[in-house]
């Protein structure tokens, strides 16, 4: 059977502010029917966040953490985004990064499990 995300979809799209911390945010790895967990013991995961600048920027990695492997529970999380450029105002930013999570399950098959954008800013969120 073929595994696919879980209860949040496959995409989440995040705002934040420069300086905060990322996260962090739950997902879940099920079978096909949606409900069935997928046992991730084993696994390895991966996760980038990459600025939309035509390829000019550096790739910031996230960090993916194990919440119960048997459940299929995985978070993810930067806890320093200070590495992310921003704008002064939200409303018309230009800084937005695209992101990937990476799931290679224990047959050696790697495949996109989560992924969206992360808009940014210096100042307060509206």
């Amino acid at each position: 059977m073929a595994d696919k995300i879980g209860s949040i979809g496959d995409r989440l799209d995040i705002d934040i502010r420069v300086g905060d911390t990322l996260g962090p945010f739950a997902f879940q790895i099920t079978e096909e029917d949606g409900v069935t967990p997928v046992n991730l013991t084993g696994s390895t995961f991966s996760g980038k966040a990459s600025l939309l600048d035509d390829g000019a920027g550096t790739d910031i990695p996230l960090t993916i953490n194990p919440v119960n492997l048997a459940n299929g529970d995985m978070e993810f999380v930067l806890e320093d985004t200070s590495a992310f450029e921003s704008s002064g105002d939200f409303l018309k930013t230009a800084k937005k990064y695209a992101y990937l999570i990476d799931w290679t399950n224990t047959a050696g098959h790697t495949k996109t499990v989560l992924c969206g954008y992360i808009n940014t800013a210096s100042g307060d969120l509206p």
